[in-house]
């Protein structure tokens, strides 16, 4: 029991440990007599380069020392092996990779590449592998299962390679629909439209990074960096596509198992494409969610900051949508105050001016030609005979023209009840002031409340 559960705990941390990452480059070869022919070729040997490939892969070579590349590996192929050649001092130097050979053509071998419709019948079937229908084949030749599991195999070699310190930084002499084909497949930030829109040309390269446990990322292609972090949309069709692929990968272990006619690899075989495919489905639906979830977040968190001048701008606009008499009207497109909602200031000066005049107007009202008891020249009086009739609705009567000049209050403490004069004594109306001077005190008062506004 406690063996077993050591063991457990071992199996754990060495299963939690990330494989060691490493870059590879992919390099197509130069100009070979086929390409020049526009033959679709894909036997073995096939033929070599032509002129001006050997002048490609010569140029690449150059390329590829300056960057540190410490060893080569190559198709069986002889136009990837010549190209290698102008790399390495020597084809013991050349370590050949049967999983990297050319996609073989089927029906197709030795059909034109450059127009009809066995070139398009040719490449369509590498579309749907990476999109993740990998069960379809290139009729009669391989697979997307097939040919996916051979060149997995071959950098499952070079990463071994890699951890036992025989290479730090590998480069892959391939073919075009080899790399561009398994690239999108496998890789967690693919890009198809580079498919269609860049085609690898000779001796143009692609650069993953990564592990066969850990998986693959895009660095560059055709010399082009590709942005690392996928897009909300790739990163759904990359979970979709692991979750179409699993069942077809575990179908395709399973048959190569039963060809062994091994009992125990059939049931290692069976097990572990049952546990991949659960474990994907039941992972898809929470990462999906996950996936959006962390998107939206992210796409807040970049969002800048609101400035001073933005936040004292938006706490105006609000400012001004209640507005009241004497405040600076709305923006265009606001929406007009409501009476509640006008400042308490001009609530004091409409309750002010109605005190006011009623007090004013309480007195007696004189007949005509009558003449006012208080004395002459009183600072009231005054005040009083110079302030202009008001009409109906509190409207000033400019009949005669406006001729008064009201002097301006700076502020109202508080309602008086009673009025008083420089002695401090209580003020009365005059009871022989007319009823054009009780009517005016109103606009009087209005006009220095308002000014007091």
């Amino acid at each position: 029991m406690v063996v077993a559960a050591i063991s457990a705990a071992l199996l754990f941390i060495v299963s939690a440990i990330p494989a060691w990452s490493m870059t590879v480059t992919f390099v197509r070869h130069g100009e070979s007599q086929a390409n020049a022919a526009h033959i679709i070729e894909t036997d073995i040997p096939g033929r070599g380069l032509t002129e001006r490939g050997h002048a490609e892969a010569a140029a690449v070579a150059e390329i590829l020392a300056r960057n540190g590349h410490d060893k080569a590996y190559s198709s069986p192929l002889l136009r990837t092996l010549e190209t290698a050649r102008h790399f390495a001092d020597d084809d013991s130097e050349i370590t050949r990779l049967e999983g990297m050979r050319e996609i073989p053509g089927g029906w197709f071998e030795g059909a034109r590449d450059d127009s009809g419709l066995e070139r398009l019948l040719y490449g369509l079937p590498g579309i749907a592998w990476a999109l993740g229908l990998r069960f379809i084949p290139v009729l009669g030749s391989e697979d997307g299962n097939a040919f996916d599991a051979r060149v997995d195999a071959a950098l499952r070699q070079i990463h071994a390679d890699y951890l036992a310190g025989e290479t730090q930084n590998p480069v892959v002499f391939g073919h075009g629909g080899t790399i561009m084909f398994w690239t999108m497949m496998n890789v967690d930030n693919p890009d198809l439209l580079l498919m269609l829109t860049h085609t690898l040309g000779n001796t143009e390269t692609v650069v993953i990074e990564g592990s066969p446990d850990e998986g693959w990322t895009l660095v560059s292609w055709a010399g082009v960096e590709v942005s690392r972090t996928p897009s909300l949309p790739t990163t759904l069709f990359v979970r979709t596509r692991d979750l179409l692929v699993a069942p077809q990968t575990a179908l395709y272990n399973l048959g190569q198992a039963l060809r062994t006619g091994d009992v125990v690899t059939v049931v290692e075989a069976l097990r572990d494409g049952i546990l991949d495919v659960v474990t994907t489905a039941v992972r898809y639906v929470p990462n999906v969610v996950r996936d959006i979830v962390d998107s939206v977040l992210e796409r807040e968190a970049q969002q800048p900051p609101q400035t001073s001048a933005e936040r004292l701008e938006t706490a105006g606009d609000r400012s001004r949508s209640d507005t009241g008499p004497g405040v600076t009207a709305p923006a265009s497109g606001a929406p007009a105050a409501t009476p509640e909602a006008r400042p308490a200031r001009a609530e004091v000066t409409t309750e002010l001016t109605a005190e006011l005049t009623t007090e004013l107007t309480a007195g007696p009202r004189p007949g005509p030609g009558a003449e006012p008891e208080s004395a002459p020249g009183s600072a009231e009086e005054t005040d009083l005979a110079a302030v202009p009739a008001l009409k109906p609705h509190g409207a000033t009567d400019l009949s005669t023209g406006n001729k008064v000049e009201p002097e301006p209050v700076r502020g109202v403490s508080r309602p008086r009840a009673t009025l008083r004069d420089t002695a401090g004594q209580p003020t009365s109306v005059p009871a022989g002031a007319g009823a054009a001077a009780a009517g005016t005190s109103k606009a009087g008062a209005v006009t220095r409340c308002r000014a007091c506004a």
